[in-house]
């Protein structure tokens, strides 16, 4: 069984209902995953944020979980979401001879600037650039955000379909 619960409240419902005190995190895509298990319950808490693995660690260790590498799973997890699906891209001037682009996807509908802000933290992440702010990154890269929900997609898609040849 898994209960899937806000980040929020990912340490209390841990304390709640799990014999132990341990949380795994993982990446998948741009959010972080959390997950905490009780084999005796046959129960995985689990949770989803796009704060960086570094700010989930602190957070959950703040609130007296031992954090680990890696994540809980059973067949019952899904990736289905109620809420919907969103693409995010950013395009933006890069250092090379061509533009760059990012490109994100979420299960809530972000704003532009937090789609700025997860794009900024994995630079920092991955390309050494610790200190580099949103602000300076807009200076910078003169980025263009657009975010398209997954019924928009689609709508693009079926647009593009060619018609049916009539017999």
């Amino acid at each position: 069984m898994v209960l899937s619960v806000p980040f929020s409240q990912f340490a209390a419902e841990v304390s709640r209902r799990c014999e132990n005190r341990l949380a795994y995190v993982s990446r998948s895509g741009s959010r972080s995953v959390v997950t905490s298990g009780d084999t005796m319950r046959s129960l995985v808490v689990r949770a989803e944020t796009e704060l960086a693995l570094d700010e989930v660690r602190t957070e959950l260790t703040a609130q007296g979980l031992i954090v680990h590498e890696g994540e809980w799973s059973t067949e019952a997890v899904s990736t289905e979401h109620p809420h919907g699906f969103w693409f995010s891209a950013v395009a933006y001037q890069s250092s090379e001879d061509r533009p760059g682009l990012w490109v994100d996807a979420t299960f809530e509908e972000p704003s532009q600037g937090a789609v700025l802000t997860r794009l900024v933290e994995e630079v920092r992440e991955e390309a050494g650039a610790p200190d580099l702010t949103v602000e300076e990154f807009l200076r910078m890269a003169d980025p263009n955000v657009v975010i398209v929900s997954l019924d928009e997609a689609k709508g693009f898609a079926q647009a593009a379909r060619p018609a049916e040849p009539c017999d």
